[in-house]
């Protein structure tokens, strides 16, 4: 066996034990876990939204997902408030704001303070440049509990970051971080990993980890909007490394585990060969890794909504979240068509004896090559 299918093992096996240490999102998958385990592949209604409360944001990353649209100045979206009522009467528990940047929305804060009067937890995903002492001071009498700020920053050489995410994007983060802190207000941080910065895991480790961050997030740049002119990354011995390193190293900044993009189902192969996995295990294990429409949904801005934020194309769109019932968004054929392309129906994958594969990404299939039931460009079954 090669070093690197040896390497992967072991930082696979550090993080077995860290995959519900990230709330709430590991509470979720015990709760659709539970679901799974007696007969129902979805949930009845949603309990998490990703909502992208604006496609609009101040800095312009080369990788953005979401090919946000440059705007510096503040945004009205009196949309807002009645979207974010319409969430609390579903029944939603969590809510991930993000956009484009979340804070250059006005009505951002009194969204954040009617969640936190109904015990719904949020996080606001954001670049770090709205990240105020002013803002921070709008939550000051609010659940601490109930709110995560999440900053992105990627690497701690404020040349290099700039020219990822934008001028003035290191200053900003690194801004909001301090502000946190005398705040005395939580964060997490999250790095997407490309070519020109991987050898940097390290230094942004240490470098959070002295700004109190409670944890550290990484994932591999996708091939998802601006980033599909962005050079995949490929898992070398180097980036393994430096992840064991980190994860035998830790401190009190959690460090989570890689998000691997596409580039880790190489290893699968070899990982899981001696899997005791069942069929019912496989399948088990596919559903849980894609909660999309089976307990999440994506609300873009204008209240449209989709199964994730991957998946922002009209063959799954669900209905509006201002127009339509809860009801006929949750079940609507979209998402029903979507629902029934699992592991025991999915081409190559309902065959494949390699267990503890999670069949991939639909959204980033769809986005390559609009086919959600294709394999991953990857995956040893994929035929062109």
């Amino acid at each position: 066996m090669n070093k690197t299918n040896e390497l992967f093992k072991k930082y696979n096996k550090l993080c077995e034990n860290t995959k519900l240490e990230y709330q709430p999102d590991g509470f979720l998958v015990l709760i659709h876990e539970h679901y799974i385990d007696n007969g129902k592949e979805r949930l009845p209604y949603p309990l998490y939204v990703t909502w992208d409360i604006t496609n609009y944001c101040n800095l312009h990353c080369v990788f953005c997902s979401a090919s946000a649209l440059g705007n510096k100045n503040k945004i009205d979206n009196p949309d807002c408030i009645k979207i974010a009522k319409k969430l609390i009467n579903i029944g939603i528990k969590y809510i991930s704001i993000r956009g484009g940047e979340p804070t250059l929305v006005n009505q951002l804060s009194e969204c954040v303070k009617l969640f936190n009067k109904n015990g719904i937890f949020v996080e606001i995903v954001s670049n770090g440049t709205g990240i105020t002492e002013e803002l921070l001071d709008n939550f000051k009498n609010l659940n601490k509990n109930l709110i995560r700020i999440k900053i992105s920053l990627d690497s701690t050489d404020r040349e290099l970051n700039d020219k990822l995410r934008g001028k003035g994007s290191y200053d900003g983060a690194t801004s909001a971080m301090d502000i946190c802190n005398k705040m005395n207000w939580s964060f997490r941080t999250q790095m997407v990993i490309t070519n020109k910065n991987k050898d940097g895991i390290k230094d942004m480790y240490n470098f959070v980890s002295s700004k109190n961050a409670t944890s550290f997030g990484t994932m591999l740049v996708l091939p998802m909007g601006r980033g599909k002119k962005t050079e995949l990354v490929s898992i070398d011995d180097k980036l393994l490394e430096d992840l064991i390193y980190i994860k035998e190293h830790e401190k009190n900044t959690i460090f989570e585990k890689l998000g691997m993009g596409i580039d880790g189902y190489r290893f699968y192969s070899d990982l899981y060969k001696d899997s005791n996995f069942t069929d019912e295990d496989s399948y088990k294990f596919s559903l849980l890794k894609c909660n999309c429409g089976k307990t999440r949904i994506n609300i873009d801005s204008n209240g449209d909504v989709y199964p994730c934020d991957m998946m922002k194309y009209k063959e799954f769109y669900m209905g509006n979240i201002l127009k339509d019932d809860i009801s006929k968004i949750w079940n609507s054929e979209n998402v029903s068509k979507f629902n029934k392309i699992t592991r025991k129906t999915k081409n190559g994958c309902k065959d494949c004896n390699i267990k503890g594969c999670n069949t991939g990404c639909f959204g980033i299939s769809y986005g390559i090559y609009k086919d959600i039931t294709k394999s991953l460009p990857n995956c040893r079954l994929y035929d062109e």
